[in-house]
């Protein structure tokens, strides 16, 4: 029997903490505790985060030899080896924050159960994926990973959340390419797919990411209906006060994740019910 999957964004929609990272004071604290030379935010976004990004989110180099490689040509010197191991903390850092919110531990629980398949999808740098999957397997979860040089995923296998990295398919979200490689790697052909996803919208302003926000959510909304050839539902978790109102944020991202899942327990009544014991 053919599957429902849902597809779930990390950083701004399982993460807040992966956006508030990025707010100017935090970000200027983890620079210098990191002890990297370049401490100022906004310059760290212009002259790294933004210039690197199509590289370090589709290909393998990573977003610490990045840092190292930019800061190496902006002090004009040659070697990246010494500000590697600074890079490193401060990646560390990064993802340590990025661990998934405690609200979404129920809904995934309830999807499992209902037998859904379920898929995070990301657009990030190559060290996320461990990182990633670490933050789930501490929540009891199995874990597996999706590379075009794994193996293709077990059809029975329970209580397992599959992860899928732009940096390892070497492709964006919003783009064909990705869906394409990663429908090889599914155990089935999906029956339907529900997207949750704030395509963008959560980042910073900073961040060049955010503003195709509308543009990316129906082009990956496409792309996958196209690639995988099966009906496609979005709900854009827009939480606009993460990046603009960290004293609001908190409050802001509950209320959107409680209407996110009242949008997923709809669909679950629609295709099938809920399990026994779940119903409401």
């Amino acid at each position: 029997m053919r599957a429902v999957w849902v597809v779930l964004d990390w950083s701004g929609t399982l993460s807040p903490g992966a956006v508030a990272f990025g707010e100017p004071e935090t970000l200027r604290r983890a620079l210098q505790e990191a002890g990297l030379p370049l401490q100022d935010p906004e310059r760290f976004w212009a002259e790294v985060v933004v210039p690197t990004w199509p590289e370090g989110s589709t290909t393998s180099i990573g977003y610490a030899r990045l840092i190292a490689r930019q800061l190496a040509r902006r002090e004009g010197k040659e070697a990246e080896e010494g500000y590697l191991e600074a890079a490193r903390r401060f990646v560390q850092m990064y993802l340590e924050a990025s661990a998934p919110d405690a609200g979404w531990k129920s809904i995934l629980d309830l999807l499992l159960h209902h037998a859904v398949r379920l898929l995070v999808a990301t657009d990030h740098y190559a060290e996320a994926t461990e990182a990633f999957a670490r933050h789930l397997q501490a929540w009891g979860y199995g874990v597996e990973v999706l590379r075009p040089q794994a193996s293709p995923a077990v059809a029975e296998a329970r209580n397992v959340i599959r992860l899928a990295n732009s940096a390892d398919l070497g492709a964006p979200k919003d783009s064909p390419r990705f869906w394409a490689r990663l429908r090889r790697l599914l155990p089935d052909r999906p029956a339907r797919v529900w997207v949750i996803d704030d395509f963008g919208a959560n980042e910073r302003a900073e961040d060049p990411y955010t503003r195709e926000a509308q543009r990316r959510q129906q082009r990956m909304l496409e792309a996958i209906a196209q690639s995988w050839r099966v009906p496609v539902e979005g709900f854009a978790f827009g939480v606009p006060e993460l990046a603009r109102d960290p004293a609001a944020a908190p409050i802001a991202y509950r209320a959107r994740l409680e209407e996110a899942r009242r949008w997923l327990e709809v669909r679950l009544r629609l295709h099938g019910g809920y399990p026994k014991g779940l119903a409401r």
